[in-house]
């Protein structure tokens, strides 16, 4: 697919609100896509097809050696300035680099979760201040969460990984490479996704006929999860004026929903309900955090992240330990000088008992002498 250095947005006016667009279009308006999942399901193929633009650079070998060295996640962040007819998006893409990559991927999610609520956190900062100058707003609209096209559905990451971020931010699962199934088996592993997920009680986001048509909102959500295929090749001479993958069967359409759910999907974030993303961010997400956080905290001091409770525990546990020998040293002082008053009141007491003898020795002999007076003044 021919990419372009200046990204375009392609969005339709007819789904804004009465006079939104002309209230849009008077201030520049900020976006940000975060993708989530594992290395290898073409997250950053999938961005540059979206946008139809090189908003995110291709990966090299390079880059690719340098990310599985770290051993930790990392968000990695991209900005792009995309206008047309006006309309000025500032577009933020985040990429979670490394996550799910690593043989122990135990709460690699707390790293999403935290970037997350800091954004949150800082927006809540400037509403808190006396003086609100002209804030940028970080916060993150939407997650796409890319799975991995296996028979059996879902990993046990991807469930638990996706349960704690639908918490967070606005979640819209995407079965990555879906070329690589046939139609059957695409319709079974949604099926199995869609039992896990309401198994799970894992909170999705699924578009309202508030901002589209009611049978555009019903078939956005009933194509959920979105299965896509992604290309920035151009498609050959055969099919040219078609975007899609070219095999020595035939070719895989990027925009045929005979073949996938890409303009579906496109329809959801950017065409039809870009501005639900939005206030369902500002309304339901923020605003749940804002609660939470003025309930449990008093106002105006920040929240402490998960470095601050890492070290925190370290000094607290430092402390603990320090307390715990000062308290043996202190009961080992003790037990020795209990140990020494013992032998010296055993000592004073056997000594006591010496005097005690003698006292004893002396009273009988004074009876003694006092009797043997009595007996002579009688004679």
């Amino acid at each position: 697919m021919p990419l372009v250095e200046k990204p375009q947005l392609l969005y339709n006016e007819t789904s804004l609100p009465p006079n939104r667009e002309i209230f849009i279009k008077k201030k520049e308006c900020s976006f940000t896509v975060m993708l989530c999942g594992s290395s290898g399901t073409g997250k950053t193929t999938f961005c540059n097809t979206l946008f139809s633009s090189l908003v995110k650079p291709p990966k090299t070998d390079d880059n690719f050696g340098k990310e599985h060295k770290q051993k930790e996640v990392q968000i990695e962040k991209t900005k792009a300035i995309i206008e047309e007819d006006d309309f000025r998006l500032n577009l933020t893409v985040l990429d979670t680099v490394g996550f799910g990559d690593f043989i122990n991927n135990k709460d690699c999610w707390d790293v999403v979760t935290e970037y997350l609520d800091d954004q949150h956190e800082k927006y809540l900062l400037h509403d808190q201040q006396s003086l609100r100058i002209q804030r940028k707003d970080s916060r993150v609209h939407v997650c796409l969460y890319f799975i991995k096209p296996v028979s059996y559905g879902m990993l046990p990451l991807d469930v638990v990984a996706m349960k704690k971020l639908s918490k967070h931010v606005n979640i819209i699962p995407v079965i990555a490479k879906a070329d690589s199934l046939t139609k059957n088996e695409l319709d079974s592993l949604k099926g199995k996704i869609n039992r896990i997920l309401q198994a799970q009680k894992i909170d999705l986001f699924f578009p309202s006929a508030v901002y589209s048509a009611d049978e555009i909102a019903r078939d956005l959500s009933q194509a959920c999860p979105f299965a896509i295929v992604a290309t920035t090749e151009a498609a050959n001479r055969k099919n040219e004026g078609k975007i899609g993958r070219t095999y020595p069967w035939g070719m895989s359409e990027i925009e045929n929903n005979d073949h996938c759910d890409f303009l579906k999907l496109k329809d959801l974030i950017i065409n039809n309900h870009m501005l639900e993303l939005v206030q369902s961010t500002e309304k339901v997400i923020y605003e749940r955090y804002r609660q939470e956080q003025l309930t449990n905290r008093k106002n105006g001091i920040p929240k402490l992240n998960k470095a601050h409770y890492e070290r925190l525990n370290e000094e607290k546990a430092f402390i603990q330990k320090k307390v715990e020998e000062m308290s043996m040293e202190l009961e080992n002082t003790f037990k020795e000088r209990e140990e020494k008053l013992t032998v010296v009141r055993d000592d004073l007491n056997e000594e006591l008992a010496e005097y005690h003898d003698k006292v004893r020795v002396l009273e009988t002999q004074l009876d003694a002498l006092r009797n043997y007076k009595g007996s002579n003044l009688k004679k």
